[in-house]
């Protein structure tokens, strides 16, 4: 029921105007786009902000590098009753994912993807 909720709140919060942006990101994408760019959305839970989404675009030459990182740390009563670290980075190249990792810690639950 937790997990059900936060992946909710995560998708609201993505949804949501970003916590910081670059100020070309908020009022749509720049023609130049992605150049280097960061968006950084705070992911809220009943009020409290319970962690952050990142989302980094990097472009050289012709190859684009999406790094995402979101971290959640919920704790009651100062015991920590649930957290997620995920990082990935996608590599794009004239408009093809050329490769994809990610590393995932889901509560103590670990995935790795390696594409």
């Amino acid at each position: 029921m937790i997990r059900s909720a936060l992946v909710c709140a995560a998708i609201l919060a993505m949804a949501a105007p970003p916590a910081t942006a670059d100020p070309g990101l908020t009022d749509g994408w720049p023609e130049d786009f992605p150049g280097t760019r960061t968006v950084v959305y705070d992911i809220v839970r009943d009020g409290a902000v319970v962690g952050r989404h990142s989302v980094d675009f990097v472009e050289e030459d012709e190859t684009i590098t999406v790094t995402t990182d979101v971290e959640i740390d919920i704790s009651l009563l100062f015991v920590r009753v649930y957290s997620l670290d995920h990082h990935a980075v996608e590599t794009w190249q004239a408009g093809e994912l050329i490769a994809f990792h990610s590393q995932t810690d889901d509560n103590g639950r670990k995935r790795i993807i390696d594409v």
